[in-house]
């Protein structure tokens, strides 16, 4: 915090901290606590209008300053699996990189997609993007942008973010809004075994069905969908009331295994709210997400 700004304070203890910076710039404080923890109840407190000049200008060139619109606007970069969940992101106004399973992005990618937008915000929805994204992001910033990395390791916790984005809002508001919305979400999977190996859950073999929370094997089974049931009730007992199903096509059907998890939760839990997109990507048929 001493490097993004003054006035530090940090008191706590015992894995619980409360941290206090004057920045003239929120977004980067907040990822850095992202970085090592959970960050919640979350405070931006703007000390002076003069805080952040480009809104200061806005606001006071509103009418007939083409210079200060421009610097206004603001992109959001998503990465994608695959073309279904790519069009949920471009419906909520989001630029859309894409990454086939063994194919990643390059920075340049990012980059060209944020255009020429004074405010960035990327989301790498996926663990193994993040040091794309983190590339692309100090690019970005040498050349004068501002940009915010939200911390989505999954596609469902993108869609969570982009469902909150309100451009109307300001940078660092909006930022904030959607790390917490990406953060509430809980996410796991559903695929099929390759090979023999050792896991938190046990041996699985090849052909087995495996159940993933938050990049973790937690299940294992012969059946997709009691696989999959039992992965969504283990993912709610910890509490939730929205579920989002993101189906893909490989190594076998998500669709019918999306329905049969609708059908499980309407029996089992009329409390909670289903969604299902089709997403499209590979080697997930499944992808589940918990709010």
């Amino acid at each position: 915090m001493d490097a993004r700004g003054d006035s530090v304070v940090v008191v706590g203890g015992e894995g619980l901290w409360n941290v206090h910076v004057h920045t003239d710039d929120a977004g980067p404080a907040v990822e850095a606590g992202v970085a090592v923890g959970r960050v919640f109840r979350i405070r931006i407190t703007r000390l002076s209008r003069d805080a952040d000049p480009r809104e200061h200008d806005h606001d006071r060139d509103q009418v007939g300053d083409q210079q200060a619109s421009r610097e206004q606007t603001r992109s959001i970069v998503a990465v994608v699996p695959g073309s279904g969940a790519a069009s949920l992101f471009v419906a909520s106004g989001a630029r859309v990189v894409a990454a086939s399973a063994g194919s990643r992005p390059t920075p340049q990618m990012l980059v060209d997609a944020a255009a020429d937008a004074s405010d960035v915000v990327v989301l790498p929805n996926d663990d193994d993007h993040e040091a794309v994204a983190q590339s692309a992001a100090l690019e970005l910033r040498t050349v004068g942008r501002r940009v915010a990395i939200i911390p989505t390791h999954s596609v469902v916790q993108g869609v969570a973010a982009v469902a909150v984005h309100d451009p109307a809002r300001s940078f660092t508001d909006d930022v904030v809004a959607m790390t917490a919305a990406a953060g509430a979400t809980r996410h796991g999977g559903v695929t099929r075994a390759e090979r023999e190996a050792m896991t938190s859950a046990g041996i699985c073999h090849p052909g087995e069905i495996l159940g993933l929370v938050e990049g973790d094997i937690a299940l294992i089974g012969p059946d997709p969908l009691s696989v999959a049931c039992d992965l969504v009730d283990r993912m709610l007992s910890a509490g939730g009331e929205i579920v989002t199903l993101v189906w893909g096509s490989d190594p076998f059907d998500g669709r019918e295994l999306a329905d049969g998890v609708r059908e499980h939760l309407h029996r089992a839990r009329r409390d909670v709210e289903v969604t299902i997109y089709d997403g499209g990507q590979q080697h997930y048929p499944l992808l589940i997400g918990v709010e």
